[in-house]
């Protein structure tokens, strides 16, 4: 992993293991960074080791706005439930832990300091208080099946969304299976990856080298509002704004 700070253009490296690392996640100063490889995950501050975290094969990690705590979910498989799991951000210590339906396995995101949300992919997700780790917003009705799609969470799992000719994006923060918008993507080329921002205004796609921007609208009719399609070498994962 390398941490870099713009401000100085000065850069710092070290080792999460063996494998691909394969989620980052930053508080929103960026002093505090997270990151997993699917085996192990670590907290890192800067100009210190990394610390480990004591969680069993974690797939997605978030951290608060203000670096206070990270969230781990575990991926399910044949062997391993769902769950999710928070912990102290200065320390790695477990606060909590609560299984999960297998369901939720896509996306984890901190939209403040005292809220943690867990999605599906396929217009299910919950908010829970990070204090218990209890439920304050469910939403259980399935909108779109994962395999007819690709999905996505904005980074700090406010929205949530699927792509699947049009991208159709939810608001965690309500129990109510009503998109809050709608983008049209050019259907020119076939996208493999979605981004949502933070607002739930804009998502990115890309696919075959190729960047789609669009505005995010509440209904199908008037959003053909394309900011930008491109041939880009690189697309991003998570998206800030």
């Amino acid at each position: 992993m390398i941490r870099w700070d713009p401000a100085t253009d000065t850069s710092a490296t070290t080792r999460l293991g063996d494998l691909p690392v394969t989620k980052v996640a930053i508080s929103d100063d960026g002093a505090v960074a997270a990151a997993t490889d699917g085996r192990h995950a670590v907290i890192w501050h800067p100009g210190t080791a990394p610390i480990p975290l004591q969680d069993e094969q974690p797939g997605r990690l978030a951290v608060s706005p203000k670096g206070t705590t990270v969230a781990v979910l575990t991926v399910p498989t044949p062997s391993v439930h769902a769950r999710l799991s928070t912990f102290d951000a200065s320390t790695g210590a477990r606060r909590r832990s609560v299984g999960l339906a297998n369901q939720y396995g896509d996306g984890v995101g901190i939209p403040n300091e005292q809220t943690v949300a867990v999605t599906s992919g396929s217009g299910r997700w919950q908010r829970l208080r990070i204090a218990d780790l209890t439920v304050t917003v469910r939403q259980e009705e399935q909108s779109a099946p994962p395999s007819r799609g690709i999905s996505a969470t904005s980074d700090d799992g406010s929205f949530t969304g699927f792509l699947a000719g049009w991208a159709t994006v939810f608001d965690t923060a309500s129990n109510r299976t009503d998109p809050s918008g709608y983008s049209a993507v050019d259907s020119s080329y076939t996208p493999d990856v979605l981004a949502i921002r933070r607002d739930g205004k804009w998502v990115a796609s890309g696919g075959g080298g190729q960047l789609w921007v669009s505005e995010v609208s509440k209904g199908l009719n008037g959003n053909r509002r394309e900011r930008e399609s491109c041939w880009a070498p690189v697309v991003p994962s998570t998206w800030r704004s």
